[in-house]
């Protein structure tokens, strides 16, 4: 049984018989707002599509929000859940999530990797185009060496829910029963965190700035040398964690609440916007300017511009899936969302033209 990633709330990890399927080329979408372009198929983008698709056939609302459609359906007939998405530059950027696919988007194209397994893939980090690596069930570990994914030894059996790292040669990876795995350049080992709560995310600065998110309101934080746990005044499960700087870091809470650090203490964010959405992912290339992406009947996604959270336009269909990550390239404002299948299926990817 795969553990739960959320108090009270069902894993968003279910694994699923993989059929076996060569590599291909997905179709990319063109992605330019305003060009007339279409993803996919003209006419074949599936019945969620419609509501961002405008009169005149572009793929990209107004607000520089397009839907991607990715070419062809996931294996799985109810569609594959997409859980992490990360990347070393904005022509580098990963994607995983149910039945061990791996997406890789190069700038131009999306296309499907081989990974190599079956497992539900929870996190994804990658330090260059040549080095990355993703995590999920059962203790599963892959590496990309910028020619193929392939297993490396994790040493446990238990569930990796996140995986980051300040550098190809000092990687974090957390997971179930506070276990927290840590690479050096040559070989995973375990290193003690002090609590055997589920752990859901990890993400820092540098090699001493580093913090780990989990069920229960665990806070850990790495200082270079031991992970300490931090007040965060909460008993709610933190689903993700994304620090800017060591004096600006966010964390949401499993009911939809945002926590900020300022350097001194965690506390909820007074500012955080007026909505039942339950957030799932949060990143940004600065301290005024980081996405919130969640679920609130639809998908939906907020913005903190610095001075206050607003809710930004998601995909109106309703019921149509939840965001479950988002991730921002240094130095840009694009900005790359995935989530759960929509009404058609399809692998759910967002992305908002710099």
């Amino acid at each position: 049984m795969t553990a739960s990633r959320r108090d009270g709330h069902p894993s968003l990890l279910y694994p699923r018989p993989m059929r076996r399927i060569p590599l291909l080329a997905l179709l990319a979408p063109a992605l330019a707002c305003g060009s007339g372009a279409t993803t996919g198929t003209p006419g074949d983008a599936g019945s969620d599509t419609a509501n961002v698709v405008d009169a005149g056939g572009t793929v990209c609302r107004a607000d520089r929000w397009c839907r991607v459609d990715v070419g062809v359906k996931p294996m799985n007939t109810f569609g594959s859940s997409l859980e992490a998405v990360s990347g070393s530059s904005a022509t580098d950027v990963w994607t995983v999530g149910q039945d061990g696919v791996i997406l890789h988007w190069d700038g131009a194209v999306w296309s499907q990797a081989v990974s190599g397994v079956t497992a539900a893939l929870g996190g994804v980090y990658a330090a260059s185009p040549t080095d990355a690596w993703a995590v999920g069930d059962a203790g599963t570990i892959v590496h990309w060496d910028g020619s193929a994914w392939s297993a490396s030894k994790s040493g446990t059996n238990a569930t990796l829910f996140g995986v980051w790292g300040s550098s190809g040669t000092d990687v974090w990876a957390v997971g179930a029963t506070g276990l927290i795995l840590h690479f050096d350049g040559s070989a995973w080992t375990p290193s003690k965190s002090g609590t055997t709560k589920i752990l859901n995310r990890v993400h820092g600065t540098s090699p001493n700035d580093a913090w780990a998110v989990g069920e229960s309101g665990t806070i850990l934080h790495y200082d270079g040398a031991t992970w300490l746990a931090k007040n965060t005044f909460t008993t709610m499960a933190l689903d993700t964690v994304w620090a800017t700087t060591p004096t600006d870091a966010w964390a949401l809470q499993s009911n939809g609440a945002i926590m900020h650090w300022d350097g001194a203490q965690w506390a909820r964010t007074v500012n955080e916007p007026i909505t039942t959405t339950s957030f799932n992912g949060i990143a940004g290339p600065a301290g005024n300017d980081v996405w919130a992406v969640g679920w609130d009947a639809k998908q939906s996604v907020a913005h903190f511009d610095g001075a206050a959270w607003s809710m930004v336009a998601g995909d109106p269909v309703p019921l149509n899936g939840s965001l479950n990550a988002v991730w921002t390239p240094k130095g840009s404002t694009e900005v790359w969302a995935v989530g759960t299948p929509g009404l058609n299926s399809r692998y759910t990817i967002w992305w908002r033209k710099p």
